[in-house]
């Protein structure tokens, strides 16, 4: 009973809109505007949802916080007693290397949360690496929702893989530039990948 919808791009006018359907008919919730005083953020260029647990991601994949243009994502819960949505987590990877556009995507699945970072530039899953490998390879970093503190926490970092499952890393692949989540299954795209010919692209499956 929730949508969300992402306006991003324009100074000033990056928001997000969120809609509920009470009754049969969809009502404008609320607006939520971009926290950061910076322009050209890109807040709200990717967004998702979760009407369950009434909670919302979005992405600013221009965030200048810990280097230009790494990126970062925004989780929003919704309160019911003040009857809005409360800004209650930034988060940005586990390192502070710029040029990652943390937020090009974003997906969840029960209590865990998926975003892409195409722009990275590490060989490895380490999380504590961004950089010194095959410039804009990509990565995804998986967190999840631990209901002590109420906020994410990292789960995984994952990096592309070849046919056989092994880590395969190939520079300006731009692993993670799509996401979707479905229960235990996450499907990660590489829109440049050379695999089949040159930029014909490719999707990694986790589970």
């Amino acid at each position: 009973d929730l949508a969300i919808i992402g306006s991003e791009g324009q100074a000033n006018r990056e928001h997000v809109y969120v809609y509920r359907n009470t009754g049969g008919t969809w009502g404008l919730d609320q607006v939520i505007t971009s926290p950061s005083p910076n322009e050209y953020d890109d807040f709200g260029f990717s967004v998702s949802i979760d009407g369950a647990n009434d909670r919302a991601f979005i992405g600013a994949r221009l965030e200048d916080t810990g280097g230009t243009d790494k990126g970062m994502i925004y989780f929003y819960e919704y309160q019911a007693d003040s009857e809005e949505w409360v800004e209650r987590q930034r988060i940005q990877g586990q390192v502070g290397e710029g040029d990652q556009e943390i937020g090009w995507s974003v997906a969840h699945s029960g209590n865990f949360l998926a975003f892409g970072a195409p722009e990275e530039d590490s060989d490895v899953e380490d999380p504590a690496n961004a950089a010194a490998g095959s410039n804009q390879s990509g990565a995804v970093y998986l967190y999840e929702y631990n209901s002590d503190t109420s906020q994410y926490d990292f789960f995984q970092k994952l990096k592309e893989r070849d046919a056989a499952g092994a880590i395969s890393v190939q520079g300006n692949d731009e692993f993670g530039r799509h996401l979707a989540m479905d229960g235990n299954t996450l499907v990660v795209g590489h829109r440049l990948d050379d695999t089949g010919g040159g930029d014909s692209g490719a999707v990694n499956e986790f589970e």
